[in-house]
């Protein structure tokens, strides 16, 4: 409630314009949520990425999963992704004692431009808490 949108178009050429994939959050996260705060910083063909998840809680396990088919949903047994199958899995690593887990990545040169589709998972022992989702192109 409250929350206003606007979309400025200038321009002399074309008179049709469109937005497409916009996410409105809560703030807890898409797909489930409320797992973290998760990023991606560095996604370059022929790159090393950066994958962050804040707030995951110290000593925690995190997952990381993507597609480069779409964006889902799909039910797992973890709950419903964001990512359309097949859905790839990086090794898992636990989150330090500042609650956050970094896991790097290596880009596969020539894929520049392709769209990846991707969510963490925090893992506690009462289960699995995804985080937000991301769309991103590779640079």
């Amino acid at each position: 409630s409250g929350v206003q949108l606007r979309w400025r178009f200038q321009g002399d050429y074309a008179n049709e314009w469109s937005v497409d994939n916009v996410l409105v959050e809560d703030g807890s996260g898409g797909g489930g949520g409320g797992g973290g705060d998760y990023s991606i910083a560095g996604l370059v063909a022929g790159g090393m990425a950066s994958l962050v998840v804040e707030g995951a809680g110290a000593g925690n396990q995190v997952i990381v999963a993507y597609s480069v088919t779409g964006p889902g949903p799909t039910s797992t047994p973890f709950g419903s992704v964001d990512m359309s199958p097949p859905i790839n899995q990086l090794p898992g690593v636990t989150a330090g004692s500042d609650g956050n887990a970094n896991i790097f990545a290596f880009v596969p040169p020539g894929i520049t431009g392709l769209t990846v589709y991707t969510q963490a998972g925090v893992v506690t022992g009462s289960g699995v808490t995804l985080t937000n989702s991301l769309v991103e192109v590779v640079q």
